[in-house]
């Protein structure tokens, strides 16, 4: 995120072939690093497994060790149905049926939606900010040939509204029922960049600083 210009950059995008998921939380522990992330969000629903040795480390496959990112900075993330509750977190707690871990639930039509609009949206441009014939996409995704990002493009436009397919299949209209708007699940791609809105959203890099001491002053 270029806070100065508002803007949105993909810089990495890896469809990640079937792995070892002890290498997939290495995988993700070394990219975190090599890119000095500040902050991310990982799916629930696959990496129950792989979530807590990102934040806290572990072996891989091959019995070599590496360092957790932390806590602090990568959190789990799970998809629900609550449109009134769009946004929950959920702190550790540990009880006589185990650990339950810390996590984000986050609204699944809502983040969608969200996702529509942001892929739409458009800033000014520095040079011409009152003229909205310059503005500029909010999204940039950077590409030297267009086929390196074809499959980008059509992850995207693969999003589709599950209730107006059920609503086809009524053929008798009643005034008093309305359809709930819901999606079908989009592309682990597409995904992928609706969690890293989810983590720019739930970021907050001042709840983990340490606040300086100050000398009381005397009277």
């Amino acid at each position: 995120h270029w806070r100065k210009t508002n803007r949105y950059q993909l810089v990495w995008i890896d469809p990640r072939p079937q792995e070892h998921p002890m290498d997939q939380a290495r995988f993700i522990t070394d990219l975190f690093n090599n890119y000095e992330v500040d902050f991310a969000v990982g799916d629930w629903g696959y990496g129950q497994d792989q979530i807590p040795l990102i934040q806290g480390g572990g072996r891989d496959s091959h019995d070599q060790k590496f360092e957790g990112v932390g806590r602090h900075k990568f959190r789990g993330c799970q998809t629900i149905g609550n449109e009134i509750k769009p946004n929950q977190e959920y702190s550790q707690n540990t009880d006589e049926h185990g650990v339950d871990q810390d996590r984000i639930q986050i609204d699944k039509t809502t983040v969608i939606q969200n996702f529509v609009d942001f892929v739409g949206m458009s800033v000014s441009h520095p040079a011409y900010p009152n003229d909205s014939e310059f503005n500029r996409p909010m999204f940039m995704i950077p590409h030297f040939y267009d086929w390196q990002t074809d499959f980008l493009m059509d992850d995207m436009t693969a999003i589709t509204r599950k209730d107006l397919d059920e609503v086809q299949e009524v053929r008798t209209e009643d005034p008093r029922q309305k359809a709930m708007k819901t999606f079908n699940h989009p592309p682990d791609s597409v995904m992928s960049i609706i969690y890293c809105l989810v983590a720019g959203q739930n970021h907050n890099p001042s709840a983990y600083q340490i606040t300086p001491v100050r000398r009381r002053a005397r009277r």
